[in-house]
């Protein structure tokens, strides 16, 4: 009986740990969806973005009229990277929004821990493409 206590407490403290993983998990999760609210109105300027570069592109003759010194043929090479920045990143978002799964039945807590911890670089680095992409995009149409 000297012992009662004593494993009441560890029974405790280990109740206590098992039930802090699922919340560990769900603030996880909550912090991957965090990331993923802040940068998704970013995809609509994006768009917006595509589409100026497709008008610029195609008035690029009207841009040497009036700026002489202008290189077409570079600015052409140089938006249509941007361009294709542009979409790149978007798909990439897309495609993570598309592959997500957050039906974690039949799954350890250790498991979903994992998952979720992929997803959350998976969308940090979304994160930062999505600024880098923004401020080459913003910098670069500012002539325009």
């Amino acid at each position: 009986m000297k012992h009662s206590p004593l494993l009441l407490l560890l029974a405790v403290a280990l109740f206590g740990a098992c039930n802090q993983t699922p919340d560990a998990n769900r603030q996880l999760q909550d912090e991957m969806i965090a990331i993923h609210d802040e940068v998704m109105p970013m995809m609509g300027t994006f768009v917006r973005d595509i589409q100026k570069i497709d008008t610029i592109l195609l008035n690029l003759d009207d841009y040497k009229t009036a700026n002489p010194d202008l290189d077409t043929a570079q600015q052409r090479v140089e938006l249509t990277e941007l361009q294709n920045r542009l979409e790149k990143a978007h798909d990439s978002m897309n495609d993570w929004m598309h592959d997500l799964n957050l039906n974690f039945e039949g799954k350890s807590n250790d498991e979903i821990k994992a998952y979720l911890e992929v997803e959350k670089t998976k969308m940090e680095e979304i994160k930062q493409e999505f600024i880098d992409v923004s401020e080459t995009t913003e910098r670069t149409l500012d002539i325009y």
